[in-house]
């Protein structure tokens, strides 16, 4: 077929120019569609990295949550630091030998030089139930003008990671 008129030419021309861009977005965008999702490389890198940072990050919230039970621990200690405050203040009775249960402390124990132990109950605070108690050891200091001062102190000495801020050494 001949074209008498230039213009319909050139039109003929760019309508097979444009079949061919549309062939080849129609194969680039058959390819795209194929490509979504992640490949198994990524997969198993993604899985490596947060098994590393669990890894990492179980202990750590294990040892905090201990933290937590033992802070409570001496919290609850607060109603006998106050007996024995009251004690040493009016000379009164002395309260030794109390032993109260609570919570996540087994015993919290008043003695005769009205120091207050606090033992930890191994097996609700996530202790290994083997190993010994963790013990909170709560000494009254009087001072000058009747204000009772308290010091805190951990045993076994291997716990102090676990004790509050102020009874550690």
């Amino acid at each position: 077929m001949e074209v008498i008129n230039p213009r319909l030419s050139n039109l003929s021309n760019m309508t097979d120019s444009s079949n061919q861009e549309d062939a080849s977005n129609k194969k680039y965008s058959t390819t795209n569609a194929t490509q979504k999702g992640f490949s198994l490389i990524e997969l198993m890198i993604v899985i490596v990295i947060i098994g590393i940072l669990s890894f990492k990050a179980v202990p750590t919230y294990k040892d905090y949550v201990i933290r937590t039970k033992v802070a409570n621990m001496l919290v609850l200690a607060e109603a006998t630091k106050l007996k024995v405050a009251e004690h040493l203040i009016s000379g009164g009775i002395n309260r030794a030998g109390i032993t109260e249960h609570l919570g996540f402390a087994r015993s919290i124990e008043v003695h005769e030089d009205n120091h207050i132990t606090v033992t930890g109950d191994s097996e609700k605070l996530g202790l290994m139930p083997r190993e010994p108690a963790l013990r909170l050891v709560l000494t009254p200091d009087l001072d000058h003008i009747d204000l009772v001062m308290w010091r805190c102190s951990v045993e076994p000495a291997d716990y102090s990671k676990f004790a509050p801020a102020e009874c550690r050494q």
